[in-house]
Protein backbone atom coordinates (compact mmCIF):
# COMPACT_ATOMS: atom_id res chain seq x y z
CA UNK A 1 0.00 0.00 0.00
CA UNK A 2 1.33 3.13 -1.57
CA UNK A 3 1.20 6.68 0.53
CA UNK A 4 -1.65 7.82 -1.21
CA UNK A 5 -4.02 4.67 -0.63
CA UNK A 6 -2.92 5.36 2.93
CA UNK A 7 -3.90 8.64 3.25
CA UNK A 8 -7.31 7.94 1.26
CA UNK A 9 -7.95 5.08 3.93
CA UNK A 10 -7.22 7.53 6.68
CA UNK A 11 -9.68 9.97 5.41
CA UNK A 12 -12.70 7.24 4.71
CA UNK A 13 -11.79 6.61 8.26
CA UNK A 14 -12.43 10.21 9.63
CA UNK A 15 -15.56 10.00 7.42
CA UNK A 16 -17.11 7.16 9.31
CA UNK A 17 -16.54 8.07 12.98
CA UNK A 18 -17.74 11.89 11.79
CA UNK A 19 -21.39 9.73 10.40
CA UNK A 20 -21.37 7.71 13.60
CA UNK A 21 -20.67 10.62 15.93
CA UNK A 22 -23.03 12.92 14.01
CA UNK A 23 -25.68 10.24 14.59
CA UNK A 24 -24.89 9.21 17.99
CA UNK A 25 -25.32 12.56 18.76
CA UNK A 26 -28.82 12.90 17.11
CA UNK A 27 -29.99 9.72 18.82
CA UNK A 28 -28.77 11.17 22.31
CA UNK A 29 -30.55 14.85 21.13
CA UNK A 30 -33.78 12.61 20.21
CA UNK A 31 -33.33 10.79 23.93
CA UNK A 32 -33.41 14.11 25.98
CA UNK A 33 -36.24 15.25 23.73
CA UNK A 34 -38.67 12.38 24.90
CA UNK A 35 -36.91 13.03 28.61
CA UNK A 36 -38.33 16.63 28.79
CA UNK A 37 -41.41 15.64 27.48
CA UNK A 38 -41.98 12.87 29.83
CA UNK A 39 -40.98 15.44 32.66
CA UNK A 40 -43.72 18.15 31.56
CA UNK A 41 -46.38 15.66 31.57
CA UNK A 42 -45.24 14.49 34.81
CA UNK A 43 -45.28 17.87 35.94
CA UNK A 44 -48.55 18.45 34.31
CA UNK A 45 -50.04 15.53 36.51
CA UNK A 46 -48.45 16.88 39.56
CA UNK A 47 -50.04 20.09 39.22
CA UNK A 48 -53.12 18.73 38.46
CA UNK A 49 -54.26 16.66 40.71
CA UNK A 50 -56.97 18.37 42.79
CA UNK A 51 -55.54 17.96 45.96
CA UNK A 52 -53.66 19.42 48.73
CA UNK A 53 -50.12 20.29 48.28
CA UNK A 54 -48.38 17.67 50.68
CA UNK A 55 -44.29 18.44 51.57
CA UNK A 56 -43.73 15.18 49.89
CA UNK A 57 -45.65 16.58 46.43
CA UNK A 58 -43.62 19.64 47.00
CA UNK A 59 -40.19 18.35 47.00
CA UNK A 60 -41.12 15.81 44.23
CA UNK A 61 -42.18 19.20 42.09
CA UNK A 62 -38.64 20.74 43.34
CA UNK A 63 -36.85 17.65 41.73
CA UNK A 64 -38.66 17.46 38.93
CA UNK A 65 -38.13 21.01 37.99
CA UNK A 66 -34.06 20.62 38.67
CA UNK A 67 -34.63 17.74 36.39
CA UNK A 68 -36.19 19.76 33.58
CA UNK A 69 -33.53 22.03 33.79
CA UNK A 70 -30.46 19.68 33.85
CA UNK A 71 -32.40 18.00 30.81
CA UNK A 72 -32.54 21.26 28.98
CA UNK A 73 -28.80 21.88 29.95
CA UNK A 74 -27.97 18.75 27.99
CA UNK A 75 -30.29 19.32 25.18
CA UNK A 76 -28.36 22.78 24.57
CA UNK A 77 -25.19 20.88 24.84
CA UNK A 78 -25.86 18.48 22.47
CA UNK A 79 -27.15 20.69 20.02
CA UNK A 80 -23.68 22.88 20.48
CA UNK A 81 -21.23 19.72 19.91
CA UNK A 82 -23.39 18.30 16.72
CA UNK A 83 -22.88 21.88 15.18
CA UNK A 84 -19.00 20.78 15.81
CA UNK A 85 -19.72 17.65 14.37
CA UNK A 86 -21.63 18.54 11.44
CA UNK A 87 -18.92 20.82 10.59
CA UNK A 88 -16.65 18.19 10.92
CA UNK A 89 -18.91 15.77 8.59
CA UNK A 90 -18.61 18.26 5.82
CA UNK A 91 -14.61 19.08 5.65
CA UNK A 92 -14.12 14.85 6.07
CA UNK A 93 -16.58 14.73 2.84
CA UNK A 94 -14.50 17.09 1.10
CA UNK A 95 -11.16 15.69 1.67
CA UNK A 96 -12.05 12.98 0.32
CA UNK A 97 -12.70 14.70 -2.51
CA UNK A 98 -9.45 16.43 -3.40
CA UNK A 99 -9.23 16.23 -7.02
CA UNK A 100 -12.42 16.85 -8.02
CA UNK A 101 -12.62 20.24 -5.29
CA UNK A 102 -9.51 21.16 -7.24
CA UNK A 103 -11.15 20.81 -10.77
CA UNK A 104 -14.11 22.68 -9.63
CA UNK A 105 -11.89 25.74 -8.03
CA UNK A 106 -9.88 25.61 -11.80
CA UNK A 107 -13.25 25.46 -13.54
CA UNK A 108 -14.60 28.70 -11.86
CA UNK A 109 -11.43 30.50 -12.09
CA UNK A 110 -11.20 29.83 -15.84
Amino acid sequence: MDTKDADKEARQEKLRRCEEYVDQTQSRIKETEEKLRKNAFDLDGLQNTGKPWSQEMHFTMKRMLSQREDLKHDLMEHNFWLDYGKRDLQIARQSLMPEQSKAATSSQIN
